[in-house]
């Protein structure tokens, strides 16, 4: 570009080469590279912009026509390698906004691609996703067990013990208490890519339990991110229904079958306590133990208890044709020959 400046008649020592956004994609508009061209532009000391296509400016039209508009008040030229443009001259204009609705299009049609691409590896379930702790991928590109055996005795051991325990928590428990330590590989840090022995957590337990590749099965599409995130926000992930999922079972090396798998699923979701669904989930502590089994002093009538968002439990009084009235005690008199409290 300098080059091509010095062609069209301008002197060696105004001529400025910003290459500081080398390797970044023009999407992003706070690149350092160009905050540096439009801070120049806007102070009126540029008076012609030269780039080699209009994408190394920008990707997305608010960027592109507000350096624009800052080169059109201060009279900037704008060129390329074929041809230079003046942004005040109405043709001129409507050709620069074309190229940058292009550039805008182009980045798009290569997410496309990209995304078309992974879907037909994931339909044959030759994506390339990450792997969990016991399984490993070998340069050409087969999946095996962890090559060391103490590794895969371990996550022998863990399966194991869930079918006889069946809790996690369970499990848990018993690997503390055997002073026994999980393998997991290390996804980020200094220590990335490296298997370290970690002392026992529900989460890595949660992991081993709940991956698929585990039972020998590709699957894509377990998570999903809730509609209304916003960029800027912190994603909110949840769990989607097996039925959604893509599975091509079978695919790696297993160390349990694929229904064992389904039936650790369903004792886990089981195990799980929920407010708004039936489940063997432990009973939680405080005033909600009570449901179902208190009464209001004098009367016939249920106390009940909920755990609102602020974690501080509430008793009420429920009747059939009154809705709950949520209070921090009894709300009902008790009699003389009872005791005070009896919610």
């Amino acid at each position: 570009m300098v080059q091509r400046a010095l062609a069209l008649g301008w002197r060696a020592a105004p001529v400025h080469g910003i290459d500081a956004d080398q390797g970044q994609s023009g999407q992003d508009g706070q690149r350092r590279g160009f905050q540096e061209l439009v801070a120049a532009v806007s102070l009126g000391h540029v008076g012609l912009v030269l780039a080699s296509e209009a994408s190394r400016l920008a990707r997305n039209n608010a960027d592109w026509y507000a350096l624009l508009d800052l080169a059109t008040v201060v009279g900037t030229l704008i060129g390329d390698a074929d041809r230079v443009d003046d942004p005040r001259e109405y043709n001129d204009r409507l050709w620069l906004g074309l190229r940058g609705m292009f550039s805008e299009a182009e980045l798009h049609l290569l997410q496309l691609r990209l995304v078309a691409g992974r879907r037909r590896q994931i339909e044959r379930g030759t994506y390339q996703q990450q792997l969990p702790t016991g399984l490993v991928r070998l340069p050409d590109g087969r999946v095996v067990k962890d090559p060391d055996a103490q590794v895969q005795q371990l996550l022998d051991l863990v399966f194991e013990r869930f079918a006889r325990l069946g809790s996690c928590q369970k499990v848990l428990r018993s690997l503390r208490d055997d002073g026994l330590l999980l393998p997991r590989w290390q996804t980020g840090g200094p220590r990335q890519g490296e298997l370290l022995w970690k002392r026992p957590s529900a989460t890595a337990l949660y992991d081993i339990l709940k991956n698929p590749a585990c039972a020998g099965a590709f699957v894509y599409g377990r998570h999903r991110r809730q509609p209304d995130w916003r960029p800027g926000q912190p994603a909110r992930v949840t769990l989607r229904p097996m039925a959604e999922w893509v599975i091509h079972r079978a695919v790696y090396p297993s160390y349990l079958s694929w229904e064992t798998f389904v039936a650790n699923q369903e004792r886990l979701a089981d195990n799980a306590s929920r407010f708004t669904h039936w489940s063997r989930g432990a009973p939680r502590p405080g005033p909600a133990l009570l449901t179902g089994c208190s009464s209001a002093g004098g009367v016939a009538v249920s106390c009940t208890s909920t755990m609102p968002r602020t974690r501080r439990s509430s008793i009420g009084a429920r009747r059939s044709t009154r809705p709950m009235v949520r209070r921090r005690a009894c709300i009902w008199r008790p009699h003389p020959s009872r005791p005070r409290r009896t919610c």
